[in-house]
């Protein structure tokens, strides 16, 4: 063990398996390094002045300390093995302690738990984009608009455009008037209370749908959304939609994946490794989201589901 005299303060790094501290030898002050053990010690900084507080930073590996020259005081840094010292900051408030705040990536997605409102899961952080109505706040702000994206107060399940923050089911309904097209405002043959959207003549009960594009073409409640989806060059083929009773899931080829099944409020009803089905007896009907996660990758795909209870 080391063995000296006027030894001050003494911390401990066990990541590192390092010793530090502080010796006045003939009114000179020096930062120690040893291991745990005592031994290979080795001093790593030396100086005239007074040494009056130290601290570590183990994640960027790090010693901090305070130097005092009457009521001056000077907050220095240095790493482990004695090079890049750095002065931090210099002030006549006669500073007498200092401590460092370590950060973490506990997810290992780039950023650290300062920044990450939820460090334990990578798919969620400042850098994601924002996934509408999955109850998420995937890009860590709270000011993007998760649900209600027209923000007149209706999420978009009873929202039957939520695009528009002048359609919605507490606005009144603007009597028909022969001499204007307040009636059938895109002259596409369909009345306002008839089409879902009279703003756009290609959208209409007797429209075509387009899948996938999030657009309720024929005005059935829905758009239409394809089965067949694509994670990491492997098909896999989502049915039926709506369902009643059970989701199928088939998958082309080799994939190791985790299936969670949320309600529109981000509560999860269901969540299992590779299953190839999920039974929806004992849910309600409604709206709901099936997140698929490459498990390898992190790579997912979310698709909504609508359920209907006969």
């Amino acid at each position: 063990m080391y063995s000296g005299s006027s030894a001050d303060d003494v911390l401990h790094d066990k990541e590192d398996n390092s010793l530090f501290w502080t010796t006045n030898k003939s009114n000179t002050n020096e930062i120690n390094r040893g291991n745990e053990v005592g031994s290979s010690s080795q001093t790593i900084y030396t100086t005239s002045n007074r040494i009056i507080s130290v601290a570590l930073d183990v994640t960027l590996n790090r010693f901090y300390w305070i130097e005092r020259i009457g009521n001056i005081g000077t907050i220095y840094s240095i790493k482990y093995d004695g090079t890049d010292l750095k002065e931090i900051v210099t002030t006549n408030k006669g500073p007498r302690s200092l401590a460092v705040m370590s950060v973490f990536d506990l997810d290992n997605d780039g950023y650290d738990s300062l920044s990450d409102c939820d460090d334990s899961d990578p798919n969620i952080n400042p850098g994601e984009d924002e996934i509408p109505y999955n109850g998420i706040d995937d890009d860590c702000n709270a000011e993007t608009l998760d649900d209600d994206l027209d923000q007149d107060g209706y999420a978009f399940l009873v929202d039957c455009n939520d695009m528009d923050s002048s359609i919605n089911p507490g606005e009144y309904e603007i009597p028909c008037n022969a001499m204007t097209f307040d009636d059938d405002l895109d002259q596409d043959g369909y009345l306002k209370n008839v089409g879902c959207n009279d703003e756009d003549p290609d959208i209409h009960p007797d429209a075509v749908e387009i899948p996938n594009n999030s657009i309720d073409e024929d005005c059935d409640g829905a758009d239409l959304v394809t089965s067949t989806q694509e994670l990491d060059n492997t098909m896999i083929n989502i049915y039926p939609s709506p369902a009643s009773e059970l989701i199928n899931i088939d998958v082309a080829g080799q994939l190791n994946y985790q299936a969670t099944l949320y309600n529109l409020d981000g509560k999860i009803i269901y969540s299992s490794s590779n299953p190839k089905q999920i039974i929806l007896g004992f849910t309600s009907a409604g709206m709901y989201l099936l997140e698929i996660i490459n498990i390898s990758s992190g790579q997912k795909i979310v698709k909504k589901i609508v359920l209907e209870k006969f």
